[in-house]
């Protein structure tokens, strides 16, 4: 039992970095896409990690906000809910252990 709960343990520290390395990468993507063109290859990889989660946000805020905004707020909208999600977790880790 003690075995189940220490691998428990694990996977709920990896998921926990997982969704905090992806809440960085969506951060270091918004930045970077002030500086460098769409076309570079750090942004196309960094577009590729990111955008299966940024789509829907930006869709939403397509929907949400019909006036044609320029600026994509996408990433603020992804790391709220990456935040959310992470404190579900917690607090379910604790309620079950």
């Amino acid at each position: 039992m003690q075995t189940l709960t220490t691998l428990t343990h694990y996977i709920f520290e990896i998921t926990l970095w997982a969704i905090n390395a992806y809440a960085t990468v969506i951060v270091l993507s918004a930045l970077c896409s002030w500086f460098l063109p769409p076309y570079n290859r750090f942004m196309r990889l960094l577009n590729r990690v990111t955008d299966p989660i940024l789509s829907p946000f930006r869709l939403l805020q397509s929907r949400l906000f019909t006036t044609g905004m320029r600026m994509d707020f996408s990433p603020v909208f992804a790391i709220i809910a990456l935040q959310i999600v992470s404190r579900l977790l917690v607090m379910l880790y604790g309620w079950l252990f």
